[in-house]
C-alpha cells in the first residue's frame, strides 16, 4: 500500500516552523533531516514552504541549513507561537 503524501503550503508552513522551534534539538536543521520530520509531506511541498517561510522572515536559509529566524524564536518565547 502506497503511503499517501500531503501537498498543503499552510501543513508543510507550519510542520517546519514547529519543528524548527523544538528545543530538543539544535536549532538549525538540514533540509533533508525536515523532510524526514515531515516524512507524509510531498519534498516539492516542503521546498515551496520553505521559500515562503525565508521571504517572509519566518526561516533563515543558509545552503543545505534551515533555522527559525529570530523573530520566530522572539515570538516563540513569548508565547505567541502554539498548536
Amino acid at each position: 500500500m502506497k503511503k499517501k503524501r500531503f501537498t498543503d503550503q499552510g501543513m508543510a508552513r507550519r510542520g517546519i516552523v514547529l519543528h524548527l522551534l523544538r528545543d530538543d534539538r539544535p536549532e538549525r536543521w538540514t533540509r533533508a533531516e525536515l523532510r524526514e520530520a515531515l516524512y507524509d509531506i510531498k519534498k516539492s511541498a516542503i521546498d515551496k514552504a520553505l521559500v515562503c517561510l525565508a521571504e517572509g522572515g519566518v526561516v533563515d536559509l543558509d545552503g543545505d541549513y534551515v533555522w527559525a529566524s529570530s523573530c520566530a524564536i522572539c515570538l516563540d518565547e513569548l508565547g505567541m507561537v502554539s498548536i
